[in-house]
């Protein structure tokens, strides 16, 4: 490749590519701290609007109300709107895309995700059928530990004649297959509840034909995850 060729791939990246990517990934998150795209290609191929690989490295960003200690993607065989980017106008994925993921919480980053729809909506339904008030969502707070999740939290009274009761849930979480989450041995502590500690029936979330889930683990204070994800065009 001739030096000018290097110099019009650079320019290419640099000035045109990067800054499009940079730009449509903020306007999908709420916030994020550092973020950085490594893309790779022929200028031929970038050219006709097609990315053999991109990565992404990203720390602390919220995304759907969700916090993310650090984010490392990767996507190959990207095409995008190149023609349209180039007029000015947003990036566009063209067809969807799988995309290796690999994802870092750490307990902070838990706790401020419970003030999430997305979170709430699914402990909320957890809660729902095992405790006879729901909860409130002030005083949630979740341990991480190997292996173990811990929720403590308390009821929110429904009327006058009914007092807010202190929950705490213990379990483990497990991942059962690329695609299905399960929570076993739960254990309840409640005073609203006819034993000190009531044992629950295991729980199974399955994560949808979109996601790969391949690694799985908590530790003290964090919890990890790799997979792989497909983005879809909008």
């Amino acid at each position: 490749m001739s030096h000018a060729n290097i110099s019009q791939k650079r320019y290419l990246i640099a000035s045109v590519l990067s800054p499009a990517v940079k730009f449509w990934l903020r306007s999908q998150v709420e916030r994020v701290e550092r973020l950085d795209v490594a893309i790779s290609g022929r200028n031929q191929q970038i050219l006709k609007g097609y990315i053999p690989s991109i990565s992404i490295a990203a720390e602390n960003a919220v995304y759907r109300g969700l916090h993310l200690s650090q984010i490392f993607l990767k996507g190959e065989n990207i095409r995008i709107n190149l023609a349209q980017v180039l007029k000015g106008k947003p990036l566009r994925l063209l067809e969807p895309i799988e995309v290796n993921a690999e994802l870092e919480l750490n307990e902070a980053d838990f706790n401020a995700s419970l003030k999430a729809n997305l979170l709430q909506d699914a402990i909320a339904s957890f809660f729902q059928s095992r405790l006879p008030q729901p909860i409130d969502w002030q005083t949630t707070q979740v341990t991480l530990d190997r292996d173990r999740l811990t929720f403590t939290t308390t009821t929110r009274a429904a009327s006058g004649t009914q007092k807010s009761q202190p929950v705490k849930i213990q379990m483990d979480l497990q991942r059962m297959g690329e695609g299905t989450l399960q929570l076993t041995n739960l254990q309840m502590h409640a005073p609203s509840i006819s034993k000190t500690v009531s044992t629950l029936e295991s729980v199974t979330w399955e994560l949808g034909s979109d996601v790969r889930l391949q690694e799985l683990s908590l530790h003290p204070q964090k919890l990890l995850c790799r997979g792989c994800l497909v983005v879809r065009s909008e």
